[in-house]
């Protein structure tokens, strides 16, 4: 995908998700990530400190007496197209527990493992097993270090 804002081409996963068309396929922003981040950075900067903590001030109110079901289902629309009823299946057909450890996991604690390369979902983790995931970059020759280290080290 080729970003309007610097002109460079740039893969999928560097930008952020949009919407689901009603024939499925995803729409994303025409701004990468990257540009998005600096531009909105750019922007509350440039506003006077009356301005952010009446905009913080806001924020919080909207969000704050939300039930979770649609402050989370809004996260998971925006950045994986997915309904909260789907987030909801799929916890229950996972028996409420990670699918990587096993441990128990609940609507809060779950997170939504995907391909940062492709943006395939996989499936839910507790927030340890996503995040040792993440910092191995998904590469299995790391995970497998890692094992070895372990074995060996106890």
């Amino acid at each position: 995908m080729k970003c309007k804002s610097c002109n460079k081409n740039k893969n999928q996963a560097e930008f952020y998700f949009k919407y689901t068309k009603k024939d499925g396929t995803k729409k994303y922003h025409n701004s990468c990530k990257s540009c998005i981040c600096t531009k909105s950075l750019k922007r509350y900067s440039d506003l006077s400190p009356k301005q952010k903590e009446l905009r913080h001030k806001r924020s919080s109110e909207l969000t704050r007496n939300k039930p979770l079901s649609v402050r989370k289902g809004y996260r998971l629309r925006h950045r994986f197209g997915i309904e909260y009823s789907t987030f909801e299946e799929w916890l229950k057909e996972q028996n409420y527990k990670c699918y990587i450890c096993h441990e128990a996991i609940d609507e809060n604690s779950a997170r939504v493992d995907h391909n940062h390369t492709t943006g395939k979902i996989r499936k839910l983790l507790c927030n340890g097993c996503n995040v040792v995931l993440g910092h191995s970059r998904e590469k299995i020759s790391v995970l497998e270090n890692c094992i070895r280290y372990i074995r060996e080290c106890n």
